[in-house]
């Protein structure tokens, strides 16, 4: 096949170096968590089948399968488009690069991906997936009571570990609950996820809904046993002390349950201005469906000793405080306060620039923080998932700080009683925890302390035990030797010596495990009730602040209603003015148009009357001078030259009503007829003729009224010589 343009995929997964794919014509590569997808990448934005890139001549064509968080070209959610060079592709948290290959690449096929070639090195899809799985795998699970599903557990097993599920107390993950069986299942790790297989448990087993006897368990997809659902994913960079503390566990069949990191939801403290409470309220509701636990305090009360201890009590109980910034949190006395507060407590602290803020003007304990974004200010489309990959970073560590601070602060209050410091497997998780302090954080001072000290109480426990069991002896060996001699008291002693000394020991632990198993029981009691106590104030305050926020909607909405109504008879009663105005404009424009159609008949009435007055005046003068004018005599030939029969009238156009030959006669004139007409009349008179047929509407001269315009149909009487006409069609 001929050869194509070649193209390079450049991405950063997390801490990890810059890896690359190189693409050829006709290659199509899927991305997804999925084990079927060319590309696999753990990332838990990442869907299971999330994009498909198919090369093209100017780029690579992206298409967007469906996937729950989007694909994102320059920041714009996209379906299907073309991505350039110079344009970023982000899906997740994980953002691309894409470059022109130097050497073209040859064209293949599909299957032929993963055997691509980058500079004589082989770096595929494949072999990126088997080295994104190539250490270990995390496998987390939580229940799926509402109650408690806040609360995850979670284990991080090398590749290659095989391990039990049930109820049973020697299971590698022991759920004690009615759902699951004794020995339910059995999960082995593998480079491309886990094969379970189910040990015919009552309610079996499913993955993704379907219910399995044995089958292969892939990145992203969900497991459930009983009332459990556990889900399957690469193991981070950042999760030493999970791996760690997983191992401690793995190691401990014997114990009645595996101490697997419990992660409950990470509780975030908001830190902002009051004038910056939109921003803190847009950000909690989208940190909060991201299954973080939020507290944003958001009463308009005069700080006081009692709620200024409240607010203390936030920053303390909080994994993480967020610090909104702008130029109104980095001015204002109480967000100092507060991040003084994050200081001194060793909280992690995460800014966000929300506001245009100088360097100078930061507080010095922010100015020393990377601040999100680099660049501008935080955008929440853009910005969020990688706020919430750095948030769930190192999670694990960062819940076991809050909650040994909290004990070595009780510690200290108490006077630092004995009875309070950490032993057994409590003293052992957290030094690993304390070896495993990731890079950037730091322990809060009062819990090293306690660690320290529950290891000298640890040393000095064990000195105790060897200094009584050698007292024990000594006195033992006095006893036997006053009763049976120094030969019979050696003999005696050398059996029971060693039997005695561990039932001591034994009973010491036993006391010590006893005590420190009280102590626990005391915290944990305290533990809940604090919780308790908390949670209660903080629904209580959330109840208040709801429900002073659904008055002040009320009443907004009252008075926007009363406005609304207010507004609405002001534009009525307007509208109603303006229509009477209409109307009384509508009716003195009907008045003016009455009175001047009025003026104008009776203009018309008076001009009508002079006209019929004039013609009268007319008449009579012409009347009279017709009477007055001697009597003569017109002769008028008419030659018929049509095919039809036509009746002849002459009339006076002097005269009223004066027709030849009179009384509505007529003279008729056959076809090819000439004939004379002799009409006695008034020198002076003006005589017309009509003529006309009788079976159509056509005629000649004045026609049948007399009074039709004509041409040369009309004669003077006594003005001399005959007058003549010939009717042709």
């Amino acid at each position: 096949m001929t050869g194509g343009p070649a193209w390079s995929l450049h991405y950063r997964a997390k801490r990890g170096p810059e890896r690359s794919v190189q693409l050829g014509a006709g290659a199509l590569l899927t991305i997804g968590r999925s084990p079927e997808s060319d590309l696999v990448l753990g990332d838990p934005e990442i869907s299971r089948l999330h994009a498909k890139l198919e090369p093209q001549a100017a780029g690579v064509l992206v298409k967007d399968l469906d996937s729950g968080n989007g694909t994102f070209i320059d920041g714009e959610r996209i379906a299907s488009r073309l991505w350039e060079p110079g344009q970023t592709l982000r899906l997740g948290g994980i953002q691309f690069e894409l470059r022109r290959s130097e050497a073209p690449a040859p064209a293949v096929r599909q299957r032929d991906v993963e055997r691509a070639r980058v500079g004589g090195e082989l770096d595929t899809a494949r072999r990126v997936r088997r080295d994104a799985a190539a250490n270990s795998l995390r496998i987390a699970w939580r229940a799926k009571a509402p109650l408690e599903g806040r609360k995850e557990h979670a284990i991080t097993v090398p590749i290659g570990k095989p391990l039990a599920v049930g109820r049973d107390a020697k299971s590698d993950i022991v759920l004690d609950d009615p759902s699951v069986s004794r020995r339910h299942a059995k999960i082995a790790t593998r480079p491309d996820g886990a094969r379970v297989r189910d040990l015919n448990s009552e309610n079996g087993s499913t993955i993704d809904g379907k219910r399995i006897s044995e089958d292969h368990w892939g990145i992203g997809q969900a497991l459930e046993i009983g009332d459990f659902v556990f889900s399957l994913e690469i193991a981070s960079e950042d999760s030493n002390y999970e791996r760690a503390l997983s191992a401690r566990n793995l190691r401990k069949r014997n114990r009645k349950k595996i101490g697997t990191v419990l992660i409950e939801q990470l509780r975030i403290f908001i830190s902002y201005s009051r004038r910056d409470l939109a921003a803190a309220d847009k950000l909690a509701s989208a940190l909060e469906k991201k299954g973080f636990e939020v507290i944003v305090d958001r009463r308009q009360l005069p700080y006081g000793e009692e709620w200024q201890r409240e607010l203390a009590d936030f920053v303390r109980i909080s994994d993480t405080v967020l610090f909104l910034v702008s130029t109104d949190s980095v001015a204002s006395q109480w967000c100092k306060w507060e991040l003084s507060q994050v200081l001194e407590l060793r909280k992690r602290l995460f800014p966000l620039a929300i506001g245009p803020v100088g360097i100078e003007d930061l507080p010095e304990e922010i100015s020393k923080i990377h601040i999100l974004p680099q660049e501008g200010l935080f955008d929440l489309d853009k910005h969020l998932p990688a706020l919430v990959q750095a948030l769930n970073t190192d999670r694990a560590w960062v819940k076991e700080h809050v909650r040994l601070a909290d004990w070595a602060r009780e510690w200290r209050a108490r006077g630092k009683p004995g009875a309070m410091l950490l032993r057994g497997a409590a003293l052992e998780a957290a030094e690993i925890w304390r070896k495993q302090q990731p890079k950037g954080e730091k322990a809060a001072e009062v819990v090293l302390e306690l660690i320290q000290a529950s290891r000298r109480g640890r040393f000095r426990r064990r000195s105790n035990w060897a200094a009584g069991g050698v007292a024990m002896a000594a006195a033992a060996l006095v006893a036997v030797w006053l009763g049976l001699g120094p030969r019979g008291a050696l003999s005696e002693l050398l059996k029971p010596g060693a039997e005695n000394q561990k039932t001591v020991a034994a009973e010491q632990r036993e006391a010590a495990e006893r005590q420190r198993q009280a102590a626990l029981e005391q915290e944990r009691k305290e533990r809940e009730q604090r919780e308790t106590r908390e949670r209660e104030q903080r629904e209580t305050r959330e109840r208040e602040q709801r429900e002073a926020r659904e008055r002040q909607q009320r009443e907004a909405a009252e008075r926007e209603k009363q406005a609304a109504l207010e507004q609405a008879r002001k534009e009525r009663e307007q509208r109603e003015a303006a229509e009477r105005e209409r109307q009384a404009a509508l009716e003195q424009g009907q008045r003016d148009r009455e009175q001047r159609e009025t003026a104008e008949r009776e203009r018309h009435e008076a001009l009508e009357r002079e006209r019929q007055l004039n013609e009268e005046r007319r008449r009579a003068a012409s009347l009279e001078r017709w009477q007055r004018s001697p009597d003569g005599v017109v002769r008028w030939w008419i030659r018929n030259g049509t095919t039809r029969k036509l009746r002849v009238h002459f009339t006076s156009q002097d005269r009223e009503n004066t027709f030849w030959p009179g009384n509505d006669r007529s003279w008729v004139l056959l076809p090819g007829q000439r004939s004379p007409y002799a009409l006695g009349c008034k020198i002076g008179e003006r005589i017309c003729f009509g003529a006309f047929a009788e079976d159509r509407p056509s005629h000649w001269g004045v026609g049948r009224s007399g009074k039709e315009n004509c041409k040369s149909c009309c004669g003077t009487c006594g003005a001399g010589g005959d007058l003549s006409n010939n009717l042709i069609e």
